[in-house]
């Protein structure tokens, strides 16, 4: 499947990573000590695998890239811009002023410098040794150095988020310019924990405080911060003082639009230069009006999955052969990702990203409903006239579609005789309580996450047994035996042997995790809008500097 606009422009898949609430997949970078680098190959079964193309920049009508002119984005959030506080907003819109220690333009390669020169991994010591680069400075002119990143890096312990950095026991200053991250335990994710950090100036925060940093930017990019209104636009121009290559565009602009039927509007009339629609209805509307998608990597995208709640030893749903009845034959998930997001929405049983590289196609075992081999082992498992049960799902932000998930399987899992009830539950009581175990004791639960090709992370954040939402799973002593070994693994091979041993048990043995589709990036540019394949960069969504517009 190769997309292009009717125009002739989009050729091409943009090749990258976008970051949205999202970290960064590990590849080979650093010393000899360093495990062996990411050896897996993503999915055929997803709309962007099918999309691929060669890295091509799009220039458009030319071939040269033009300097000027502005670029207007949006965003549905405005939250803070100092990211050991405020990280996910910080991600989606401050890239063009600050910078990370380090990037990739793609999962499968190699991290690249930054503002990190370089940097050695002692593996035995559990160390990272960064090397910063000199003559750096911030837009108002302070030097870029060590105190800065021990600061940044430290910050994420005082505001809570040192998960985020891989929780390290010690963050210390060799000289100005190295700094040495040592950790507690071994760990194959150290380069994604702390390369793709945005890095800040100490004596900015020790000058003007938080809430200045919380409402202002003080980075090293290509682009300075100029005006931020709160609820309606951040914008940025040029910084001429950059310490490398200027960007083309003279002023960035974001616009704050929360309803996603303006922010089509917007762009279908001309007034930004990209969007990326969360579901099918806007899609089919661009579409129709002339427009065809970038299908941007799978790593981009949210995973909607089911958790049946297996606490009470006499429920239905704590019998194993009931779970496997209802996931393996009582559901067409295909057909259901089909009807609720059109191309945009695929089922896979791989547990998250199709992308990652434990990724294989052994890991797909479903292939659509046999409501009569469901009702078979239902009866054979003592519930020949089936049952009811609730399925629970959130309300708003984050949960948004998880409605349409219940009333679907509803009526598929009438099919073989299962009622559900489907009962909507406030977001904040959701993770509050209902994961927590303390409210839901039968039933079902809806939710969703954004991707994060670090292997581990899900699993010791959300959904393993020591996760946050292990309260609402009974997990087998296998289990949690695999779960341990993929922490400890020590190379990433066989890592990647543990991860789908553990969705092989978790999914299809187990069955106590029902993925229910995952959601590709769809993303729309105007023909005026034009970009490189090295446009993406980490966590820090686009690379400033590789985008440009014709005169419009």
């Amino acid at each position: 499947m190769k997309f292009k606009k009717k125009s002739g422009f989009l050729k091409r898949l943009v090749s990258g990573t976008m970051a949205l609430a999202m970290l960064l997949t590990l590849a080979a970078c650093g010393d000899s000590n360093q495990p062996g680098a990411n050896t897996g190959n993503p999915a055929a079964s997803d709309p962007a695998s099918q999309a691929s193309d060669p890295a091509v920049e799009n220039t458009g009508s030319g071939s040269e890239r033009t300097t000027g002119g502005s670029l207007t984005l949006v965003t549905s959030m405005f939250n803070g811009f100092f990211q050991p506080k405020s990280q996910t907003t910080a991600m989606e819109t401050c890239w063009p002023a600050l910078e990370s220690l380090g990037y990739q333009t793609d999962i499968n390669e190699p991290w690249q410098p930054k503002l990190a020169e370089s940097w050695d991994i002692d593996y035995d010591a559990l160390t990272v040794t960064l090397h910063l680069k000199q003559g750096i400075t911030f837009h108002n002119g302070d030097p870029f150095n060590a105190d800065d990143v021990v600061f940044t890096l430290e910050a994420h312990n005082n505001y809570g988020t040192q998960s985020n950095i891989g929780s390290p026991v010690s963050v210390e200053k060799v000289d100005d310019y190295t700094v040495v991250v040592t950790y507690g335990e071994f760990s194959l994710n150290y380069e994604s924990w702390l390369l793709p950090r945005f890095m800040y100036s100490k004596e900015t925060f020790d000058e003007k405080g938080e809430d200045w940093m919380m409402n202002n930017i003080m980075g090293t990019g290509p682009y300075k911060m100029t005006e931020f209104v709160p609820d309606d636009h951040l914008s940025y121009e040029r910084y001429d003082g950059y310490w490398g290559e200027p960007g083309y565009v003279d002023t960035y602009t974001w616009r704050f639009m929360q309803d996603p039927t303006a922010q089509v509007a917007a762009f279908m009339n001309g007034e930004i230069g990209r969007v990326a629609p969360m579901n099918a209805s806007p899609v089919e509307l661009l579409r129709n009006n002339g427009f065809e998608p970038v299908v941007a990597p799978p790593i981009t995208g949210q995973q909607q999955y089911i958790v049946p709640i297996t606490l009470d030893p006499s429920a239905p749903l704590s019998n194993q052969a009931v779970r496997q009845a209802i996931y393996q034959y009582g559901v067409d998930w295909d057909a259901l990702a089909q009807t609720l997001g059109g191309d945009m929405y695929y089922h896979t049983d791989a547990y998250a990203l199709t992308g990652n590289p434990y990724y294989t196609e052994d890991l797909e075992f479903t292939n659509g409903a046999d409501y009569e081999k469901a009702k078979q082992m239902l009866a054979d498992a003592g519930y020949p006239d089936g049952f009811k049960t609730e399925i629970y799902y959130g309300t708003g932000g984050q949960a948004s579609g998880s409605e349409a998930i219940a009333t679907y399987v509803q009526a598929e899992l009438s099919k073989i005789g299962v009622t559900l009830e489907c009962v909507p539950v406030d977001g904040t009581v959701m993770n509050a309580e209902y994961w927590s175990g303390k409210t839901a004791k039968t039933g079902m639960i809806i939710s969703g996450l954004f991707f994060t090709p670090i292997q581990t992370l899900r699993l010791n954040q959300s959904n393993g047994p020591t996760g946050t939402q292990a309260a609402v799973t009974t997990w087998s002593d296998e289990t949690k035996e695999i779960f341990n070994k993929i922490n400890s693994a020590k190379t990433q091979e066989e890592q990647n042997q543990l991860m789908r041993d553990y969705v092989t048990r978790v999914v299809k043995e187990e069955s106590i995790y029902w993925p229910v589709y995952n959601s590709a990036t769809y993303e729309f540019y105007q023909d005026w809008c034009h970009y490189s394949d090295k446009a993406r960069i980490g966590n820090a969504g686009f690379d400033a500097r590789e985008i440009w517009v014709d005169a419009h």
